[in-house]
């Protein structure tokens, strides 16, 4: 177990612990005045979506139009992760990380100009990955693939 699960595991079992005790105590007829409390914060952990190709049929082909010039300019393979926030068919924020940084910034502007359809309400993140490789190599099939998480 990492670090983070068994600080996890511990403050679950705590509150278990306080929450069971507490039930024992009303369950023996012991009245206790109770305080409000109120509980703030940011969410802790948003899962990303990886079916893109379901709310962006195009993205894959987009995506290899609008890339297809970053390889000449980059020349080295590699993958980059990419997350996104889509709302209705806008594109918002997008986010990239890991793999030659050479590809980063135009693959934010791609992603940005890709034709999608949400019809959920709601904002929602995607993740998928780009894997560029070289379009002349023997098991290359093209300089951009489009691979979900």
């Amino acid at each position: 177990m990492n670090r983070n699960t068994t600080l996890v595991s511990s403050l679950l079992a705590a509150t278990a612990m306080t929450f069971f005790t507490g039930l024992a105590s009303a369950d023996s007829g012991g009245t206790q005045d109770l305080k409000r409390v109120e509980v703030t914060g940011n969410k802790a952990f948003e899962m990303a979506r990886t079916d893109v190709l379901s709310v962006c049929p195009s993205a894959a082909a987009e995506l290899q139009e609008a890339l297809s010039t970053a390889w000449s300019r980059v020349e080295q393979e590699g993958t980059v992760r990419v997350q996104f926030r889509l709302k209705g068919g806008s594109v918002g924020r997008v986010d990239t990380s890991a793999g030659p940084r050479g590809y980063h910034h135009a693959l934010k502007r791609a992603v940005r100009a890709i034709e999608c359809n949400n019809d959920n309400a709601g904002e929602q993140l995607f993740a998928f990955a780009v894997h560029f490789s070289d379009p002349d190599s023997p098991t290359g099939n093209g300089a951009v693939a489009l691979l979900s998480k």
